[in-house]
C-alpha cells in the first residue's frame, strides 16, 4: 500500500482543486454484531478477516467501542493494522473520515462489534425510553452502525433456537427506527437444522440468513491479550484464526456477505473541521520531534489512531521498554505512557531504578509527558498493594497509587479542564473512557469529569508539561489536545537544540 499523504496536505490540495475533488468515497464495509454471543462475534470476525487475507481481498479490521484490547487479534487475523470506531468519542463526520482514511488502499472494512448491540458504557438513562424521540444509546453498536450507515450482520446464538426467538429478533429489528440490520449468521446451529431454521427466519423477518457457525467452534475460546504473554498470544491467535477461516469458508455465504458490504452507501471523506483547526494551530509546518513511546508488556494498550495523529503532526516515534531498557533513548522531546498490564510487572518496573531515575530527571527538566490508565500509576511515587507492600515508581506525580477496592466498571465521561495545562486550555472538554480501578493519595483534581447519570468526579494530574489520568482518551475526539501536546514537545525540542530548526529527514 502506498504511503498516505498527511491529512493536512490533502486539505490544502482540496482548497486548491475544490471544483475537481469528489468528497464522497465508496467504502465497502460490514459490521458483525450480536446479542449475548460476544465470543461468536469475535470468532466470526477474526475468521472472515483471515479468510479474506488468504484470498487477497485486503480487508482492514475495526474494533467498535472501547475494546482496544481486541486490536492485536484483529491485526493478526487481517495481516494489517487495526483501528477503533466509537460513536461516543466521535461525531458522524469524524467517523466517516476515520473509515475512509484507514480503509484507503484496502478493498473492504470489517467492524467487529462484540459488545451487546444496544448497550453502552453509560448508566441506564430514562430519556432513552421516554417521549416520541426515543434515543439509541450513544456509544452503542447500534448507534455506530447508523452513524456510519454500515450494514449489520447480526450473529444469533442458535444452539437452542425456538419459534419464540423469532419474536425476540423481530423486537430487535423494530426496537428503534432506522435500524440497519441486514442479515443473520446462526452460531452453534447443527447443519441438520439449518434449512428449516433459515426458512423460518427468512419467512418471518424478510432478511437473509448468510450461513452458520458449527457448534464445535462455539467452545473454541479466543484468549485475551491480558491472558497470555505477547509471543504466545500471537502464536495461539494465528492458529485459531487459520482454523476459523477454513471452517467458515465452508459454512458462510461469503459472496453474499461481500455483496452486502459493497452495497454500503458512500461516505464523506472531508477532513473534520476540528482536526483542521488543530493542525492550523501548528502552522502546517514540517517540523519533527522525538517522542518516546513506552512499549512492552506493561504498556501495550494504545489507540493506534492516537499514535498516527501525533506522527502526522510531527512526532518521530521512538519506542522503549520501561521494564527492560536501562535508560531512555537519547534526545527525546516528549514521553507517552499508555495503559496495559503494569500490575503484573510491578516487580520488574520497580527494580529498574536507572530507568525510573532517568524519567524523573527528564521530567524535572520540563520534557512534556502524557500518561493514561496504568501509565499514570507508573508516574506515581509508589504503588501500595492490598497487603501493604510498597513498590517504588517514577515519582513524577506527588501521589501514591493503590487499588480502589470498587467495582472495575468502565464509563464514558467528559473531562473539563479546570485550568490551562499540557493538553487543554481552561474549560476545554475532552471525551474519555473512565474507570475507578485505582485510588491516588492525594487525589488528582485537574479535571471536573462528568459521567452521565452518575454526576461528577474530580480526576487527573496536570501541569503545563505533565498530563496523567486513569482515563483513556482518543485524540480524534479532541484533536486540539494532540496539537497542544505537539506544540509543547516542539518547544522542548527548540530549547534542547538551541536553534528551533526542524529535525532533518522529513518525508
Amino acid at each position: 500500500m502506498d504511503k498516505k499523504v498527511p491529512y493536512y496536505v490533502r486539505e490544502i490540495r482540496k482548497g486548491q482543486d475544490a471544483a475537481e475533488m469528489e468528497n464522497d468515497l465508496a467504502v465497502p464495509r460490514i459490521m458483525i454484531a450480536g446479542v449475548k454471543c460476544k465470543g461468536a462475534v469475535e470468532r466470526i470476525s477474526l475468521g472472515l478477516l483471515a479468510l479474506w487475507r488468504e484470498k487477497d481481498r485486503s480487508a482492514v479490521g475495526f474494533s467498535a467501542g472501547p475494546s482496544y484490547q481486541q486490536l492485536q487479534a484483529l491485526q493478526l487475523a487481517s495481516g494489517t493494522s487495526a483501528y477503533t470506531l466509537d460513536s461516543w468519542f466521535h461525531d458522524q463526520s469524524t467517523l466517516s473520515y476515520i473509515l475512509t482514511h484507514y480503509t484507503e488502499g484496502h478493498r473492504l472494512a470489517l467492524i467487529e462489534a462484540s459488545t451487546e448491540y444496544f448497550d453502552t458504557c453509560t448508566p441506564l438513562m430514562p430519556s432513552w425510553s421516554e417521549g416520541e424521540g426515543r434515543e439509541t444509546p450513544r456509544g452503542s453498536m447500534a448507534d455506530l452502525a447508523r452513524m456510519t450507515q454500515t450494514p449489520v450482520i447480526l450473529v444469533v446464538d442458535a444452539r437452542d433456537f425456538t419459534f419464540t426467538d423469532l419474536a425476540y429478533l423481530k423486537g430487535l429489528l423494530d426496537f428503534r427506527e432506522g435500524e440497519v440490520i441486514a442479515g443473520f449468521i446462526l452460531a452453534g446451529l447443527p447443519q441438520s437444522r439449518l434449512a428449516e431454521t433459515k426458512r423460518q427466519i427468512e419467512a418471518e423477518l424478510w432478511l437473509p440468513v448468510l450461513g452458520y457457525m458449527a457448534p464445535e467452534l462455539m467452545d473454541d475460546d479466543i484468549p485475551s491479550l491480558t491472558d497470555l504473554v505477547p509471543e504466545v498470544y500471537s502464536e495461539v491467535i494465528t492458529k485459531k484464526v487459520e482454523r476459523l477461516a477454513r471452517e467458515l469458508n465452508q459454512t458462510l455465504e461469503i459472496s453474499k456477505i461481500l455483496a452486502l458490504a459493497n452495497q454500503a452507501p458512500k461516505l464523506d471523506s472531508d477532513l473534520p473541521q476540528d482536526l483542521f483547526r488543530a493542525q492550523r494551530l501548528l502552522g502546517f509546518e514540517n517540523r519533527r520531534y522525538r517522542l518516546g513511546l513506552a512499549a512492552d508488556e506493561a504498556f501495550c494498550y494504545y489507540y493506534k489512531e492516537n499514535i498516527d495523529l501525533l506522527t502526522e503532526m510531527g512526532a518521530e516515534i521512538v519506542r522503549f521498554s520501561p521494564l527492560r531498557d536501562p535508560v531512555l533513548p537519547p534526545d527525546l522531546d516528549g514521553l507517552y505512557f499508555g495503559t496495559g498490564k503494569l500490575l503484573d510487572y510491578l516487580a520488574e518496573a520497580s527494580r529498574n531504578q536507572t530507568m525510573l531515575t532517568h524519567i524523573k530527571r527528564l521530567t524535572d527538566r520540563g520534557v512534556p509527558v502524557m500518561a493514561e490508565g496504568t501509565g499514570a500509576v507508573y508516574l506515581a511515587k509508589a504503588f501500595v498493594s492490598d497487603s501493604g507492600r510498597e513498590w517504588p515508581l517514577a515519582g513524577v506525580l506527588p501521589t501514591v497509587a493503590s487499588l480502589s477496592g470498587e467495582p472495575k466498571e468502565k464509563y464514558y465521561a467528559t473531562m473539563t479542564a479546570r485550568r490551562d495545562d499540557l493538553l487543554a486550555e481552561h474549560n476545554m472538554h475532552i471525551p474519555c473512557l473512565l474507570n475507578n480501578r485505582f485510588a491516588f493519595s492525594p487525589d488528582g483534581a485537574s479535571y471536573r469529569t462528568a459521567v452521565r447519570g452518575k454526576g461528577y468526579v474530580m480526576e487527573g494530574f496536570s501541569t503545563p508539561t505533565i498530563w496523567a489520568s486513569q482515563a483513556k482518551i482518543h485524540f480524534y475526539a479532541q484533536p486540539m489536545a494532540a496539537a497542544r501536546f505537539t506544540q509543547a514537545c516542539l518547544r522542548y525540542y527548540s530549547a534542547r537544540t538551541g536553534n528551533g530548526e526542524p529535525l532533518q529527514g522529513w518525508r
